[in-house]
């Protein structure tokens, strides 16, 4: 009788044991949910306003991906109490839906503002219409989407002046030859691009140089050469290859070789304008992804916080040749203008 009290007791202890061992894992794992929940949704972590930028391709995918992220980061440092900011960003610059798709689910975590670097003029419109109807401050970088009407500001690069200042430079630092060729994008494809050629053509235009041909590429780095090459083949009296951006730049940069011919383009990458102190490029244009993020992060939370922005920001922009090249890089580029 005891010994069958004394078992029964402990059993009895036991299954409280087991019992109080449950509820306490239980509390723990109710505990790991909600720590989760509030990670997940830092907007209403300690009822801070949340700031989102969005980009469909990584950090460290380029110099001029770096820069963005840098400048994001940045201008977060600038964000007074209260606020938060967060960065999101894709794998594939070419899958539009998984893009959308990211911004939707940021959205989720219920922003106050979002910035955002669109892949196409179209890409993006529906997904970005749809924070402006949820009252999410919207600010558009580097690429413009035409028809969205409701976002707060544009932040890029006047591509057009970038394009004309090239051209410039161009006629002011005369080559043996007047024939040009371009090598750029599809037309429509990026606004930018078609920009930079455009006020490319007219300043050199002015000053009697002849386009002997515009070749588009995919943008890849053996399609911009072999576009380049082909362009020489066809083209042997060429003097001058603009490129829209310096992904194609570098493309023509490995089908020119050795041959006497300037290669002119746009964009600035601390990384590539080594090229022109070593000789193989003539000319770059400098753009700012550093100082537009960081404008863009500053711009958004002024708009969240009810205040007016400027619709059209424009950051600046710098040529950079043999004469500055090495001062470039030193300073680190337009980081350190």
């Amino acid at each position: 009788m005891r010994s069958t009290l004394g078992f029964s007791l402990s059993c009895r202890r036991a299954r409280a044991a087991i019992a109080a061992l449950m509820v306490m894992v239980a509390g723990l794992g109710m505990s790991a949910c909600s720590s989760g929940e509030a990670a997940n949704g830092q907007a209403n972590s300690g009822h801070k306003q949340l700031i989102l930028g969005f980009m469909a391709f990584a950090c460290s995918s380029s110099t001029f991906s770096d820069d963005l992220c840098d400048g994001f980061q940045n201008g977060a440092k600038s964000l007074p109490g209260g606020w938060d900011f967060q960065l999101k960003t894709g794998i594939d610059f070419s899958d539009t839906n998984a893009y959308n798709a990211l911004i939707r689910n940021g959205l989720q975590l219920k922003p106050a503002g979002i910035v955002v670097l669109p892949t196409g003029p179209v890409a993006q419109l529906t997904v970005l219409q749809e924070a402006c109807d949820k009252g999410v401050k919207v600010v558009v970088i580097d690429q413009p989407i035409p028809d969205l009407k409701c976002a707060s500001s544009f932040v890029a690069a006047d591509n057009r002046k970038l394009g004309e200042e090239l051209g410039e430079w161009l006629v002011n630092h005369p080559t043996g030859s007047k024939k040009v060729g371009i090598i750029t994008m599809p037309p429509g494809q990026f606004v930018m691009n078609d920009d930079r050629v455009a006020g490319f053509k007219a300043a050199i235009e002015r000053a009697g140089y002849d386009i002997v041909a515009t070749s588009t590429t995919t943008g890849t780095l053996d399609d911009a050469r072999n576009v380049a090459t082909n362009l020489l083949t066809a083209h042997p009296e060429v003097g001058v290859i603009m490129a829209s951006f310096e992904g194609l730049a570098m493309g023509a940069l490995k089908a020119v070789g050795d041959k006497d011919i300037a290669i002119v383009t746009v964009d600035g990458s601390v990384d590539f304008v080594k090229n022109i102190a070593t000789g193989h490029v003539s000319a770059d244009v400098a753009q700012d992804p550093y100082g537009m993020t960081g404008t863009a992060i500053r711009t958004v939370h002024s708009a969240a916080a009810g205040q007016k922005v400027d619709p059209r920001i424009v950051p600046d922009s710098r040529i950079v040749d043999a004469a500055n090249v090495e001062h470039y890089i030193a300073r680190g580029g337009m980081r350190g203008k």
